[in-house]
């Protein structure tokens, strides 16, 4: 799901375009005072084109469990912020996911002439091509359109973004346990699991796990349980020192307590936001 910060800069600047004077009457100059009657206040809420927004989004969401890139191409506004990743997203979940079925509530519509405002929350169910395994995810999403002519058209959308599985939920990194007491030279295990929606119907993650003390491993990590769902269970040597990058995470008992951080590298953590590293920690006492 992207979440798009721009969205309030977006609708300050169409009610700006929206609010802007209307060109003089025929046959009166800018600067004549009989061309600067009062103007006609526009509509706060127009129903009818609320209706019409309503049935283009509708439409929009239609096309995407249907895997019709082609048309929601044609209702974007090219002029869309993340317009490429939000097709790139809608793209891989064509090529991820099927029987997409997306339902909407507690849905409010506030449309002038030109602009609307759709805020609703929303609720998707799929299975992942691989494996057909069912999945839900929830959220809640706000999308801008404008009025191009006859058609309304997505211009900005902020919150969850229902179309992209693929783009844009913050992932998790979870450690269990937490803490580990070592009285003695020991090989106590953790569980390491990522949670990234994005990912669902991927053969596997990578993380990093890097100590107080130096020591630094990559890890992959397979699908388990839930789509989106990857984890391991690692053995650790905590012993008489390590070696980096040689697959085992390991330490020196000698030096406790030790600290870990298990990072992973979220390539799509929403929020409009770059490759973003999500951590957790875990600490090994005496």
């Amino acid at each position: 799901m992207i979440k798009h910060a721009s969205l309030a800069t977006l609708i300050l600047l169409a009610c700006s375009l929206a609010s802007a004077d209307a060109p003089p009457a025929p046959g009166a100059s800018a600067g004549d005072p009989a061309s600067e009657a009062p103007k006609a206040a526009a509509p706060v809420a127009d129903m009818d084109q609320a209706r019409r927004a309503r049935a283009a989004l509708d439409a929009l969401i239609r096309a995407y469990e249907n895997g019709d890139i082609g048309y929601v191409r044609g209702q974007l506004s090219p002029a869309m912020i993340g317009y490429q990743r939000f097709i790139d997203g809608m793209t891989n979940d064509a090529n991820k996911l099927k029987q997409i079925r997306v339902h909407l509530f507690d849905t409010q519509v506030t449309a002038g002439t030109d602009i609307a405002v759709i805020q609703t929350g929303w609720e998707k169910r799929f299975l992942t091509l691989a494996g057909f395994t069912p999945g839900l995810f929830t959220g809640r999403g706000m999308f801008l359109l404008h009025r191009d002519g006859n058609d309304w058209k997505v211009a900005a959308l902020a919150g969850d973004n229902l179309f992209a599985t693929q783009s844009g939920v913050a992932g998790q990194v979870r450690v269990n346990p937490a803490r580990i007491s070592c009285p003695a030279p020991c090989a106590p295990a953790i569980t390491i699991t990522v949670f990234d929606p994005d990912l669902a119907g991927q053969p596997g993650v990578s993380v990093q796990v890097i100590s107080s003390k130096g020591e630094r491993e990559t890890l992959t990590l397979p699908p388990s349980g839930l789509p989106g769902t990857f984890s391991t269970v690692e053995v650790l040597d905590i012993a008489g020192g390590f070696v980096v990058n040689n697959g085992a995470i390991e330490g020196d008992w000698a030096t406790l307590p030790l600290d870990f951080t298990v990072r992973y590298l979220d390539q799509t953590p929403g929020n409009n936001r770059p490759p973003t590293y999500i951590h957790n920690k875990f600490r090994i006492v005496p």
